[in-house]
């Protein structure tokens, strides 16, 4: 049994060294999309093909252990979704925002190939790039297994200067919010994966989050809060009064 144990993790560790010698020339081949949507044209033709390159590294990433590079991807499938870039006015600047996180995308490879084992400076730049080009004041993730629900809530809360990331299942939530700063969290409670409470504890024990965001939990259950410090700070009913009562919540963070 050890030996057929050892052998699976000899597969796996050379898995892993080849997948992190390859990584370079996937890099370059990012790079080399990104650079051709420097118009509108460009970006519509070619946005589908790095999606989904940065959407197969980020899930390798995930599987070999380098959870920096799978935040850094989760950014980039943010610049690639339509409805968070108006890319009719201005294709090349959400093109120059991709090749910054391609950039540094490359540091962080080179740093692991050199044998680096902190990267919190990686994570670092990760949230000053974020926070140079929000277009709002607060960064919030928003997280809900339905498009409904998830666009009601935007719609709702278009009127504050809160730029949103929108996620629907509760680990991939979970990754985001260990990889990146977020001032507020708003979640459903029923969740892929991961409950609303399970996930709002997780963001107030965080290291990297719990002096600063809000919680909100949505839930269309009355829950009570035991005044402990993993209780969600508000909230929500999903009732016929939800949107305004969300807008209460946000007035008073």
């Amino acid at each position: 049994m050890v030996g057929k144990t050892g052998d699976i993790s000899n597969v796996l560790q050379k898995l892993k060294e080849k997948y992190l010698t390859e990584l370079p020339a996937k890099i370059d081949d990012m790079e080399e999309i990104a650079l051709r949507m420097e118009n509108r044209n460009g970006f519509l033709e070619n946005s589908p093909e790095l999606y989904r390159l940065a959407h197969s590294l980020k899930g390798s990433a995930g599987s070999y252990g380098f959870p920096d590079l799978t935040a850094i991807c989760h950014r980039v499938e943010d610049y690639l979704e339509p409805e968070n870039f108006d890319v009719s006015s201005a294709p090349g600047d959400v093109s120059d925002l991709i090749l910054r996180h391609i950039d540094l995308m490359r540091e962080y490879v080179l740093l692991v190939q050199d044998g680096e084992t902190l990267f919190s400076h990686i994570g670092d730049k990760l949230n000053s790039l974020k926070r140079d080009n929000l277009a709002e004041i607060y960064s919030g993730l928003l997280v809900d297994g339905s498009l409904t629900t998830s666009q009601l809530c935007l719609s709702t809360l278009k009127q504050y200067p809160i730029e949103f990331t929108v996620v629907q299942d509760g680990i991939t939530a979970l990754e985001r919010l260990l990889a990146e700063d977020f001032d507020i969290l708003i979640t459903a409670m029923e969740l892929v994966n991961l409950n609303g409470l399970a996930l709002v504890a997780a963001s107030h024990m965080s290291s990297r989050s719990k002096e600063t965001i809000s919680t909100v939990l949505i839930t269309s259950h009355n829950i009570e809060s035991h005044g402990r410090g993993s209780d969600p700070d508000f909230v929500v009913l999903k009732d016929e009064n939800m949107a305004s009562n969300l807008c209460a919540v946000i007035e008073e963070i």
